[in-house]
């Protein structure tokens, strides 16, 4: 128990001049000579040989990633292959009219894509209907999606999802038709396409 105690006591930060503090009273360990450590760095278990080994710190932004089970762990720069990333949104809050096609994004490749649009209506009319039309090209042909809503009740609400091909330097827009609306209504817009590479 002493020896732990003393293994804990070295590792705390607020130890001075930790870059040079000698902890050869730990010899249990293996080589932990200060200078066998660089500043900064990490320790982790080393082997039979010698228990305790010295990572090297990383440069800023990379992540402490492992490197196998016979491998001492690195530092590393995290890869984002495989996530998905939002690649734009768009909000249109209390409109009263029509919204003409609007550019939401243009892609730089080929690839999958995922939309989200959701039209609310936020204050109700006595008539009338909008319609959120999403606008794509597959690299063959235009595509075209619509999700709508009535304007007669407050907080009526139309959402839908959309797992969309687009081909390369293609154009994602959307626009909103609003038909036959009577009594003042208001509507609001909200999309998020996701990029799925």
């Amino acid at each position: 128990m002493k020896k732990l105690l003393t293994f804990l006591f070295v590792v705390l930060p607020s130890v001075a001049n930790a870059q040079t503090f000698s902890v050869q009273n730990l010899s249990i360990l293996g080589n932990t000579e200060s200078a066998a450590f660089t500043q900064y760095g990490v320790m982790v278990g080393g082997g039979a040989s010698n228990p305790v080994a010295g990572i090297s710190p990383g440069t800023s932004g990379q992540v402490l990633t492992s490197n196998g089970p016979t491998a001492n762990p690195s530092f590393q720069t995290l890869s984002l292959a495989g996530f998905v990333s939002i690649a734009a949104t768009a909000n249109a809050v209390s409109q009263s009219s029509g919204i003409g096609g609007t550019l939401l994004f243009t892609t730089a490749s080929a690839g999958m894509y995922v939309v989200y649009a959701d039209i609310t209506c936020v204050q109700a009319g006595t008539a009338g209907t909008a319609s959120l039309n999403i606008f794509w090209n597959n690299g063959s042909a235009a595509q075209q999606a619509t999700t709508t809503v009535t304007l007669t009740t407050l907080g009526n609400e139309s959402s839908a999802g959309y797992v969309i091909l687009s081909g390369n330097a293609q154009n994602i827009s959307y626009s909103v038709n609003v038909n036959g609306a009577s009594g003042s209504p208001l509507y609001s817009v909200r999309i998020r396409l996701i990029s799925l590479g």
